[in-house]
Parts: structure tokens; C-alpha cells; sequence
């Protein structure tokens, strides 16, 4: 950041904000704000609550999604998504999946939110998000991996491809990604 700041052909900074909690959003953001010359603005490549997610991978899923889908009762979310990433869900069990876990469904609207906070610094110059799981996001799933296949707009390791060929969505991220375009 110091460098940034006193190097007078830099015009910001990239950050990629992967946090725990909106309160740690604001946070990065002001840190990154108060380093940077007045007339510099930041890219958000990336964000997230990842870190928020990974705290939930040993709950317990959804009883309810359990039983419709033929998981045990108890089995914890790590397990699901080790399931997704080996056998890819279809949609509708994806849906499914992501609409039942409360601790994710709390926070459906951080990508809408964060962006506009982002903005009303006046000093973003771009704000992106992860548009694709990849290979190693996905593979060797376990308890203490970072989920970032719960980050993504579209989810090719671990929902079966849709019609024509599309990969699957993530329907929490995808529409508000979506609005925030025309925003």
C-alpha cells in the first residue's frame, strides 16, 4: 500500500477482499482507502465471505434437504459438497441445497450490498466476482478446505451441465450479479 501510494504512475490498488463478515468487509475497505493517495481508486477483482462459509462446513445440512435428498441426517456441509464435486448435483438438488443453508441464505444479499458500498466510496473503479469454479477449488473436498465452490456465478464441478450445454448457476449470486450490471 505504501508503495502504491507514493508511486505517482500507480492510479490504485487491485484487492481481492475474501472476509468473514461484512463488518470485516468495511474494514479491508477502509484500510485500503486510508493507505491510497486521494486520487487513487482500487479494483475489487474478487470478493467474498468465504471465510464465513468455511466456518459452516462442519454444521450439519438442512434436515429437511437431507431427507429429500437422501443424505443422512446429520451429514455435515463438507460432505455435501464433497458429494457435488464427485457426482455433480443437478440443478434443482443444487437449488436446493444453497436455499437450505441458513447461514448462506443471511447473507443472499452481500454481493448486492457490498458492491454498492464499494461504490459509494467514490473511488472503485471496478468491482468483479468469481465467474467460475475451478479444478482446484473442487478437487480433494474435505472439512478444512476453503469453499470457494460456494463463491461462484457458475458451477461446472458441481452441478451437471444444463440445457445446450450451460453450466450450472448458482442462484444466489448469479441474479444479483446479474442487476448489479445495470446498477
Amino acid at each position: 500500500m505504501r508503495f502504491a501510494a507514493r508511486t505517482a504512475g500507480l492510479a490504485g490498488v487491485d484487492t481481492h477482499p475474501h472476509v468473514a463478515s461484512t463488518v470485516d468487509a468495511k474494514r479491508y475497505t477502509d484500510y485500503v482507502l486510508a493507505r491510497l493517495r486521494p486520487d487513487q481508486h482500487f479494483l475489487a477483482t474478487e470478493f467474498s465471505l468465504v471465510k464465513l462459509w468455511k466456518r459452516h462446513l462442519k454444521d450439519p445440512v438442512d434436515p429437511g434437504f437431507a431427507a429429500r435428498r437422501g443424505f443422512a441426517r446429520g451429514t455435515p456441509v463438507w460432505q455435501v459438497l464433497e458429494a457435488a464435486t464427485r457426482q455433480r448435483f443437478a440443478q434443482d438438488e443444487w437449488n436446493d441445497f444453497l436455499a437450505t443453508a441458513s447461514w448462506l441464505q443471511a447473507h443472499r444479499d452481500y454481493l448486492t450490498e457490498q458492491i454498492a458500498a464499494f461504490r459509494a466510496t467514490g473511488r472503485l473503479a471496478v468491482a468483479g466476482y468469481g465467474i467460475t469454479q475451478d479444478r482446484g477449488g473442487a478437487a480433494d473436498f474435505g472439512p478444512d478446505k476453503t469453499p470457494w465452490v460456494l463463491n461462484s456465478l457458475f458451477c461446472p464441478r458441481t452441478v451437471r451441465d444444463g440445457a445446450g450445454g450451460l453450466p450450472g448457476e448458482n442462484p444466489v449470486w448469479l441474479p444479483r450479479f446479474r442487476a448489479a450490471q445495470h446498477g
